[in-house]
């Protein structure tokens, strides 16, 4: 995406094509979910969803997987983002968590209601 930015024939605003190979780094490795046979979804939420992300930002991320044999805060280690540009905030939810967080009245669910933005809308969580 950066690089079509780049080549586009008209002007974009100076922080595109940065805000873009950012989110490249984290889409290439979605498209090859081989690592995690059971992903359902993978998405961002909070200032890169929002488009106000600065200096020092993080990028955070959910993904969905049908089950999981680890403590919830144990599963983002099962998960390399080393190669994505910016440091990332990883939440791994099996599908019945997810859609109980989605049906909870909390803050936190709503903003992932509102702000989540799917790489993989076909299959993203309820």
């Amino acid at each position: 995406m950066a690089r079509l930015l780049s080549e586009l024939p008209v002007a974009v605003p100076d922080d595109l094509p940065d805000k873009a190979r950012v989110l490249d780094a984290f889409y290439i490795p979605t498209r090859y979910p081989n690592g995690h046979p059971d992903l359902r979804a993978v998405g961002y939420f909070g200032s890169y969803a929002r488009g106000d992300q600065g200096p020092g930002s993080d990028l955070d991320v959910v993904a969905i997987v049908e089950s999981s044999g680890l403590p919830f805060d144990r599963r983002p280690v099962e998960w390399d983002t080393t190669q994505i540009a910016v440091p990332v905030d990883l939440l791994v939810y099996t599908q019945p968590e997810y859609d109980s967080l989605l049906a909870s009245d909390t803050r936190f669910a709503s903003v992932m209601r509102r702000e989540t933005v799917w790489f993989r809308p076909d299959r993203r969580g309820s």
